[in-house]
């Protein structure tokens, strides 16, 4: 059978055995990666992820042509479940991240009519969706990395985000650090995370399709998050809005107050003010794995 789709009419068609739709989204994935072995485009970053400040959404895989990238959902049966979520995702990804081509989605048949209303936040993962790992990505982590020579970091979006986070967290900068490891399952309690409060914290961690990061604490620096330099530099403002967004959701309603005075946010403030004289390529960079 002839998969139904929205998908360019350049697109070759993708067919697929009944019996195969028993098998779940994997055996979609495969029929779509077969029909387009013969053509320029390619399946690739199975579960790639988008983050948002209100979470991430997944797409089942990216379809790329040079530059080009379309998310892709596949479904194999065409509910109206499977609708909501796909032109749900379809609106946040639509909305956030321009760069992208419209989402493409595979059924037996078409999805039916859903309005799009702009919410959908079911299609959302609220969670901290990072793990920690024993065998991080050598090489540098920095905050934040420049797309082109002379961007700088003071005018970015990254900047925004990251002072977002500074701000809330500022002068209880362990409770955010006790928030994540409770969200992890590394600490019962994000009261625990205050025997930390003096000491240096560094954490490998895996993301979603294998993305290399890290978060550090430092009592004079406050919590960062770091991602590997090889992070397409466009992707540090997007998961840094995630990170802000997933502490603004999970904030504990009995966390003490924030202080006027905060050696991580003087911090802050002072590096701003140094790369507005000195911009720099890389902020914030950690070293993790062989080249530590």
């Amino acid at each position: 059978m002839r998969l139904a789709t929205n998908a360019p009419g350049a697109w070759p068609p993708v067919y697929v055995e009944p019996e195969e739709l028993k098998k779940g989204k994997a055996a979609l994935l495969v029929a779509v990666e077969n029909a387009l072995k013969a053509s320029p485009y390619r399946l690739e970053s199975p579960d790639h992820p988008f983050p948002l400040a209100e979470g991430v959404v997944f797409a089942d895989a990216l379809v790329t042509r040079g530059d080009e990238r379309w998310p892709l959902f596949v479904y194999p049966q065409a509910t109206l479940e499977a609708a909501q979520g796909f032109y749900a995702a379809e609106g946040w990804i639509a909305r956030h991240f321009p760069g992208y081509r419209p989402a493409v989605y595979y059924a037996p048949q078409p999805l039916p009519s859903f309005p799009n209303t702009g919410l959908g936040t079911g299609v959302l993962v609220p969670g901290f969706v990072f793990q920690a790992t024993p065998f991080p990505r050598p090489g540098r982590y920095p905050m934040w990395r420049a797309a082109r020579p002379g961007e700088r970091f003071d005018l970015s979006p990254t900047w925004e985000a990251a002072t977002a986070v500074f701000r809330r967290l500022r002068g209880r900068e362990w409770v955010g650090l006790g928030v994540v490891l409770q969200a992890m399952g590394a600490a019962g309690h994000w009261r625990e995370a205050g025997e930390l409060k003096q000491r240096l914290f560094l954490m490998p961690l895996e993301g979603p399709g294998k993305l290399a990061g890290a978060l550090s604490y430092r009592y004079d620096r406050g919590l960062r998050l770091h991602l590997h330099e090889a992070t397409p530099p466009q992707d540090y403002a997007a998961w840094w809005r995630w990170f802000a967004g997933f502490l603004e959701r999970f904030w504990p309603e009995d966390a003490p107050p924030a202080a006027d005075a905060s050696p991580a946010w003087s911090w802050w403030t002072g590096l701003l003010a140094r790369l507005r004289a000195t911009p720099a390529e890389m902020v914030g960079v950690v070293r993790l794995g062989d080249e530590a």
